[in-house]
This record gives structure tokens, C-alpha cells and sequence, in this order.
């Protein structure tokens, strides 16, 4: 599954931001169910359908996910999107999976560029302090870890600078690292 992830300081407000990255993420977006885990664990989880106005409860407990669809999402309709909700002592973040099986009809140069768009597109918008895009990526490392994040992903973008990091390897999880 390809992450498209944005990560913020755990000063910012994660209800604004929350607000911020799905409303700049897509106008369209529909809610199939959500789940929140309700322990530190993640051992004891609650799954419900919902709507995307229905996403707070995400945001008050350890894990959260969604099962989104997105009705148009430059130029392909009906795309499934798995959204997850990381919490750090440091920071959390939003990711966007992307089943690769739904994005046959561009090419991975095409990908790769669509989701820099995106990536510049709604850390700006929502001060996220960085965005990524990778092969199965989450959030792995403290936001002062700067040369291990830029280490982690085959691409990130550091919005305050407004750089754009692109290593060697692509986000499809073929490619050597």
C-alpha cells in the first residue's frame, strides 16, 4: 500500500489539522466505517459506520482508521483510500493508503507526481511540519530526527522549507533502497 502521510507538532491543534488535510485532501469524500482503538495497546478496538462528519471520536483515543471513498480523485472515480491516525510522543499524523491495484492507470512517474502535488498542496495548507509518500511508510522517528526522516521515505516534503527530498528508490516497494 502506498502512504501518503502528513505529521504535525504535537502543539498543533489536531482537530484543526484533522479538519484542514481532509478538507484540502478532497471535497468528495465519503466514510464507509471508522474504528478507534480504546486501549494504549490497541488490543480492544470499536468499529462503526460513519460519515466523515462523524471522524472527531478518531481523534480522542490511541489508533484510529477510516475507510474512505473517493468519488473523483484526478480523473479516477470510486478510489478506496484507508486512512490512519498516528499519535507520538512528539507529534501525529494522518496517512492516506492507496491499494496499488487502483492506481494501475498511471504510470509510477505519474504517481510519484501527482502525490508531490498533493503532498505540497495540503501540508501547506494545513502547516503540517512535514508530508511523505512511500511503499508501506509510517510514522517512524521523533520530528528532531530530521536525517533519519529524510532517510525513511522515498519522498518527503518539508513544508516550512517548501523542499521537496526525493531519494534513489520509488514508492512502490520494488525498487532497492
Amino acid at each position: 500500500m502506498i502512504q501518503l502521510g502528513f505529521v504535525f507538532e504535537k502543539t498543533h491543534d489536531m482537530e484543526n489539522a484533522a479538519r484542514a488535510v481532509l478538507d484540502t485532501f478532497h471535497k468528495d469524500i465519503e466514510c464507509l466505517k471508522f474504528s478507534y482503538a480504546i486501549d494504549a495497546d490497541g488490543a480492544y478496538w470499536i468499529e462503526q459506520d460513519g460519515q466523515v462528519k462523524d471522524w472527531r471520536p478518531l481523534l480522542s483515543h490511541h489508533y484510529g482508521s477510516a475507510s474512505l471513498i473517493l468519488l473523483e480523485y484526478h480523473e479516477l472515480t470510486t478510489l478506496p483510500v484507508r486512512m490512519t491516525i498516528e499519535k507520538e510522543p512528539d507529534c501525529f499524523g494522518f496517512q492516506f493508503g492507496f491499494q496499488e491495484e487502483h492506481l494501475t492507470a498511471w504510470s509510477l512517474d505519474q504517481q510519484e507526481t501527482i502525490f508531490m502535488e498533493d503532498m505540497q498542496r495540503i501540508a501547506d495548507h494545513s502547516n503540517a511540519l512535514y508530508a511523505f509518500c512511500d511503499f508501506d511508510a509510517e510514522i517512524e522517528h521523533s520530528i528532531t530526527e530530521r536525517e533519519r526522516i529524510n532517510q525513511e521515505y522515498a519522498i518527503v516534503y518539508w513544508s516550512q522549507q517548501q523542499t521537496f527530498l526525493k531519494n534513489s528508490w520509488k514508492i512502490d516497494g520494488f525498487t532497492d533502497r
